[in-house]
C-alpha cells in the first residue's frame, strides 16, 4: 500500500468494525466471523438454523459451527 493508503488505515482503525464489515467478507473469511458479529453470534446462528436449515441463503457467509 502506498503510504497515504497505510495512514487512512490506521486513522480509520478505530473507527471500523473488527474483523471488517459483513457484507464485505467472502465465503473463506470464517475466521472473521467472530470478530464482525461479536456477542450477536450465538444468536444469529439460532436464527439461521430456524429460517433457513438448509443454507439457502449464504450472500453473507455464517458457519453455522
Amino acid at each position: 500500500m502506498g503510504g497515504w493508503a497505510d495512514a487512512a488505515s490506521v486513522t480509520l482503525a478505530a473507527h471500523a468494525f473488527p474483523g471488517g464489515y459483513a457484507n464485505l467478507l467472502g465465503p473463506d473469511a470464517a475466521d472473521q466471523i467472530p470478530h464482525v458479529h461479536g456477542d450477536n453470534l450465538p444468536r444469529l446462528r439460532r436464527i439461521k438454523a430456524a429460517v433457513d436449515p438448509d443454507g439457502v441463503f449464504a450472500a453473507t457467509p455464517l458457519p453455522m459451527t
